[in-house]
């Protein structure tokens, strides 16, 4: 049905699949539907490209093979896609959009971050349940692959090539304490989604997305403080020297730069100003 068939075609494909060829009356016969909603629903089946119907008086109707439809629906939407890309390439709707969104589906919310992802510059901070992270691991190794600066909020131990990782000591006891699965994500502190997801990855809690440069830039600083001062606690925890927590606390400082494109439109739609990045 997600595929664009109705409930009924769905179940006519279905009983095809194992019951090729065979005629209306028999379709309705073995579904329990009225005989004239099953021919009208085999036209548009045939229309669709998912049945066969041969030319006599019996009928017979004959379901296309799961391969060859599914081939078909690829094609047709790459090509769709294709086309919607080109009528609207260089459109920027989150441009100087300082609202907040809701999300509605566990889908939204991974295909937003997931486009965060592919579309960072600079830099990205992620705080995310271990669900979550899993589904987004190889867009996160991708980013990093192009240089982007990713530091990662683990709640359980994990491997991501190319990241800053902060495993959370207490992470058993936190996921323990929250239902379902939490995803945040924070991209060159200009864009940012905030996720509580049901269990199955699929089902929304709360969701938000913001473009808004401010906000983001906010959420982007308290989210790196409480990743920096969780490494802190681990690093004293194993008793790390004076000399090894400055040496950890230097090296945070590459994810606050003041180039990244959250703070300079943050900068010039506030203040009117340009910063040393712009300015060179």
């Amino acid at each position: 049905m997600e595929l664009g068939f109705t409930r009924l075609e769905a179940d006519i494909y279905a009983f095809l699949l194992n019951a090729s060829p065979a005629t209306g009356y028999r379709i309705s016969q073995a579904i329990g539907k009225p005989a004239a909603n099953v021919y009208n629903a085999l036209q548009s089946l045939e229309k669709k490209g998912a049945a066969l119907v041969e030319e006599t008086a019996a009928r017979r109707c004959r379901a296309v093979p799961v391969e060859e439809l599914a081939a078909r629906m690829h094609r047709r939407f790459l090509d769709t896609k294709t086309s919607f890309e080109t009528a609207f390439s260089g459109s920027d709707p989150a441009q100087g959009d300082n609202r907040i969104y809701p999300l509605r589906s566990g889908e939204q919310v991974f295909e937003k971050c997931r486009h965060m992802l592919d579309a960072a510059r600079e830099v990205v901070l992620i705080d995310a349940f271990p669900g979550a992270l899993g589904a987004l691991k190889g867009e996160i190794e991708k980013a990093a692959s192009r240089h982007v600066r990713v530091a990662v909020n683990a709640y359980m131990p994990v491997q991501i090539r190319g990241v800053l990782l902060f495993e959370r000591p207490d992470g058993a006891r936190v996921i323990a304490r929250w239902p379902g699965e939490w995803i945040n994500m924070v991209k060159d502190g200009e864009e940012y989604v905030q996720a509580l997801l049901e269990g199955n990855l699929r089902g929304v809690i709360q969701a938000v997305w913001s473009g808004s440069p401010y906000l983001s830039w906010v959420y982007y600083s308290a989210l790196m403080s409480e990743l920096e001062l969780g490494g802190l606690k681990r690093r004293i925890a194993e008793g790390a020297g004076i000399a090894g927590l400055r040496e950890y606390v230097e090296s945070c400082e590459r994810f606050f730069p003041l180039e990244a494109p959250g703070y300079v439109r943050l900068m010039e739609q506030l203040f009117k100003v340009k910063t040393k990045e712009q300015e060179k």
